[in-house]
């Protein structure tokens, strides 16, 4: 099984004559299949906890672990290729491509990596179908609802197959129906497909649905109870 760590991180950022320290030697295990839910007031770092673990930032001090590896110490071109078949992000703005269809959005994920696989078409059109929404496969975001963008993001995000899936409020901007469905997808998702799901929310009626809970404090993880 695999397993990512989260070992010590810490992060300063300068602002103007002083140092601000974000993150305090957090650390987090997840591994694939888990859900953990990451919960704290805005501003206490939990998407710069994120981003690190994604490999989007650098922390000032500390190791990601993915199994035996340190991909802190891969060189940028081998942590690329690593973290795009590790992980899928989805942020709480859904960054779909306005000019392209929700299929041609989920196919980019394929063109970055250089995959040419015969199957990559049958993936996507499960993947949609797996989310409700292959009906608006050839529809552009621009005609879609919130929770169909919502759920466009994560199709693009999983579509091919991450060990783990990163999520930064995917629920913030939609209402109380849509963010009930985004929590029954993601999870179910999680467990047909072996993912370790990570969630940064200020939803308690979803974290309360993952295995387990950690609160941000004073720059660490707090763990606050199972799911």
């Amino acid at each position: 099984m695999n397993r990512l760590q989260a070992l010590n991180i810490c992060m300063t950022y300068q602002n103007l004559n002083h140092h601000v320290q974000v993150l305090d030697n957090a650390s987090l295990d997840i591994d694939e299949g888990k859900s953990i839910g990451i919960i704290g007031p805005s501003g206490c770092g939990k998407t710069t906890f994120l981003h690190i673990l994604a490999g989007l930032e650098t922390p000032s001090s500390g190791s990601i672990i993915f199994n035996d590896a340190n991909l802190l110490t891969k060189d940028d071109n081998e942590f690329t290729r690593i973290r795009s078949q590790l992980f899928g992000f989805a942020y709480q703005f859904h960054y779909l491509l306005e000019d392209l269809t929700i299929y041609e959005n989920c196919s980019i994920v394929f063109q970055i990596s250089k995959s040419t696989n015969k199957t990559n078409h049958e993936t996507i059109i499960s993947t949609l179908d797996e989310l409700g929404i292959l009906n608006i496969k050839d529809s552009y975001p621009y005609m879609l609802s919130g929770g169909e963008r919502q759920r466009a993001a994560i199709a693009r995000a999983i579509v091919n197959r991450p060990s783990f899936l990163l999520m930064d409020e995917p629920t913030g901007n939609l209402d109380v129906d849509n963010a009930s469905i985004i929590q029954e997808l993601t999870l179910n998702l999680s467990k047909k497909f072996n993912m370790g799901i990570l969630v940064a929310t200020h939803d308690m009626s979803y974290a309360n649905k993952l295995d387990e809970v950690y609160k941000i404090e004073h720059g660490t993880l707090k763990f606050q109870k199972n799911g």
